[in-house]
This record gives structure tokens, sequence and C-alpha cells, in this order.
């Protein structure tokens, strides 16, 4: 049963109950807490199966840091790049990259 049908949370192969949710797991504004958040989808992410960088998937650091500038500028010029709610600025997309990279 999917959640507009009144059944709570999708469940992907049982991943789903691992993201907390409930009266008493939500700060103010009902919104879950950051740290909840955060380690919720490391939760999902190791349930599923995901690397938690792109280093720990094999991606070469001299390889990844040699495209970095011309990736990052890659995102500043996507036609895309407006609808966002940030604009991808090279240096904080660079920044971003770098550590997903290195985790």
């Amino acid at each position: 049963m999917n959640a507009a049908a009144g059944g709570g949370a999708p469940r992907a192969g049982g991943v789903g109950p691992t993201i907390p949710a409930g009266p008493g797991r939500k700060g103010a504004g009902g919104v879950l807490r950051r740290v909840e958040a955060l380690a919720a989808v490391e939760r999902l992410r190791d349930a599923v199966g995901i690397e938690p960088s792109l280093r720990d998937l094999g991606v070469d650091e001299r390889d990844f840091l040699d495209a970095l500038p011309q990736q990052a500028l890659n995102a500043y010029e996507d036609q895309c790049a407006p609808a966002g709610p940030r604009m991808p600025v090279p240096d904080g997309t660079q920044a971003l990259m770098r550590t997903a990279h290195h985790g």
C-alpha cells in the first residue's frame, strides 16, 4: 500500500522503516531534527548498499581533481541551474564535490 492510499511511508525492499517518523521523533515545526535525518539517510544508504563516497566507488583522486574545475563549470552553465534553489557557483560546487569524493 502506498502513502497516498493511507498506508504510511512506501517501503522499498523493507528499507522504508529505517527513516524515523512519528510524534516522538519530530523537532520544532514538525520536521525531523537534522541529526536524526542525516543518520536516517546514512542508514538507508547502508541498507541499500551505496558507498559513502566517490573514492569508495573507485573514482581515482587524480582523475577526479583534474576534471573537477570543468565539472563545476558545467554545473554552473547548465541550462537547468537557474531552476534550482541555489545557483551552483563553481567554488561552492567544487567544495561540495570534494566532500563527495573524500566522504
